[in-house]
């Protein structure tokens, strides 16, 4: 079972994360603490080890005393700092106040922790808590099951080349030759400059999301990443995203999902996506990574051969996944209607993202991260199919080395 600690003053936010808490029938509601100070906080976190801390960045030191603009902030670092606390599994901060989560967002994710911004209005905050408690769940039952991870990075591509192609000349990988499986893995010691990741990874026997979903199962069956990362080509929509960028999908669907219904022109599809989204974590990861232009400028001059005249950007959004390599710019608009703010369009990132969330306790925290390498239009070229392909393996493996 979870040990929860809420941090609030507020009686309505606590009420509000209550209710989320309470929806998960494996919790035990006598394992939720509840603190309205700072003190009170300090001295729960002496006497137990909780497996996730919901902390208001405003709070008071002492119940009855006005908040104190950075409390959070500063139990946060005495929690890193002091030796005398239980050190929580994960902590996510919570605020109502925008410049409150401007200040505060350094000192989380520096540490790699999440900040939500509290709004009344939406629940975009409660469905990023749901995700970290439903985490913490699995985690948790791995672990009474006696499964844990057992290799740190699964890496999957759907082609040999040039999207395996480009992973494999990042390590020395070996061929693991003793496994009862038609799909050839492979095994590497990722040697960054101040860590070493065991990593595995394969190529699809062919394109699409029934292949994805298939090897991306076999893989965590087999070895139990803490990380699955899909990783290749993918097509951006012209105007959002350039040739050779990167797209993390957040949220990826399905976008052949859903209902064909009669229509003038003889039918007409009425999508009903079930969306996936990052974990919120890994999301955060992410986000930071956007910010290093240093990163993305140096695997940019790596590349010897043609490429775009200013390096990739990393872009977290919406994409979808379907059956059908798209290159057709009317197709693109339509699937776009799906959501305002798409991407990419690919054919196996929901696969991986679908059978990571639905795999044996613990589940991996899976992601696409794929380079840009046409418009899915009808100008839809080989030219930077490489390119594409080289900047999504060096970014991958240049985040893992940064963060995993």
């Amino acid at each position: 079972m979870l040990n929860i600690l809420v941090v609030d003053d507020s009686p309505e936010k606590v009420a509000r994360i209550r209710k989320i808490i309470y929806e998960f029938d494996e919790l035990d509601k006598n394992r939720v603490v509840v603190c309205g100070s700072l003190l009170d906080a300090k001295q729960n976190l002496v006497k137990t080890r909780f497996d996730l801390v919901i902390l208001d960045i405003q709070i008071p030191n002492r119940e009855g005393e006005d908040p104190v603009a950075v409390g959070g902030v500063n139990l946060l670092r005495e929690i890193h700092s002091r030796n005398r606390y239980k050190k929580p599994e994960w902590i996510v901060g919570l605020t109502e106040f925008p410049d409150k989560l401007e200040a505060a967002s350094g000192a989380f994710s520096g540490k790699l922790w999440t900040i939500l911004l509290y709004d009344a209005s939406n629940t975009q905050w409660e469905d990023s808590l749901r995700q970290r408690i439903w985490y913490s769940l699995d985690l948790k039952a791995g672990q009474t099951h006696g499964r844990g991870f057992s290799s740190d990075i699964g890496i999957l591509t759907a082609l040999a080349e040039p999207e395996f192609n480009a992973i494999e000349k990042r390590s020395d990988w070996q061929k693991c030759s003793d496994l009862p499986d038609d799909t050839t893995y492979f095994s590497a010691r990722l040697d960054g400059r101040e860590k070493r990741l065991d990593a595995v990874g394969a190529y699809l026997p062919q394109m699409g999301m029934p292949a994805a979903a298939v090897a991306a199962t076999k893989m965590v069956a087999h070895f139990s990443p803490r990380y699955l990362a899909m990783a290749g080509i993918t097509a951006g929509v012209k105007g959002r995203v350039e040739l050779g960028d990167v797209i993390v999908p957040d949220p990826c669907w399905d976008w052949g999902s859903g209902k064909i219904e009669p229509h003038a022109t003889g039918g007409i599809l009425r999508p009903d996506p079930q969306p996936h989204r990052l974990d919120s974590h890994l999301k955060a990861i992410l986000i930071d990574a956007q910010r290093d232009a240093e990163m993305l400028h140096r695997i940019w001059q790596r590349w010897p051969g043609k490429k775009p005249p200013q390096p990739p950007r990393l872009h977290v959004g919406p994409c979808a996944s379907g059956a059908a390599v798209v290159a057709n710019e009317q197709a693109v608009q339509s699937i776009g209607e799906h959501n305002r703010k798409l991407l990419g369009i690919d054919m196996e990132a929901y696969a991986v993202y679908h059978a990571a969330a639905h795999s044996p306790f613990p589940h991996p925290m899976a992601f696409s991260l794929k380079g840009v390498s046409d418009f899915a239009d009808e100008y839809k070229d080989d030219s930077f199919r490489e390119y594409a392909a080289f900047v999504s393996a060096e970014l991958l493996v240049e985040i893992a080395y940064k963060y995993f």
